[in-house]
């Protein structure tokens, strides 16, 4: 049985039991790992367990940051459903033009 756990205390908590800076130093800790952790992977020097261990820490150290800056959850979500529909937007440039192109060649100005 997994225990139980309120993420929020445990960051508050966490970041009065080490200030504000250190979680500063240790999100770039993290980000480092998790860089290491994905060149590793890709290496076959570590497990997807591994690596995934490293993304849990950086989503802990996000969600901490987010409430050191008083980034509340619906400003975070608003903002997140902008990025992801932006990045469909770009990502169905792409897939028209590539359309356009297999269709007509590359040679037809705008479209290479």
């Amino acid at each position: 049985m997994t225990e139980k756990y309120d993420e929020k205390d445990l960051i508050i908590r966490s970041i009065k039991a080490f200030g504000v800076d250190s979680q500063f130093r240790q999100f770039h800790e993290e980000i480092g790992e998790l860089m290491v952790a994905i060149s590793h992977l890709k290496r076959g020097r570590c497990t997807l367990e591994d690596l995934t261990v490293e993304i849990v820490d950086v989503l802990q150290m996000i969600d901490a940051l987010k409430y050191v800056f008083g980034v509340d959850d619906d400003m975070f979500n608003r903002i997140k459903d902008q990025q992801w529909l932006k990045l469909q937007s770009q990502i169905e440039k792409i897939e028209m033009k590539k359309t356009i192109n297999a269709a007509y060649g590359a040679g037809i100005p705008g479209h290479q």
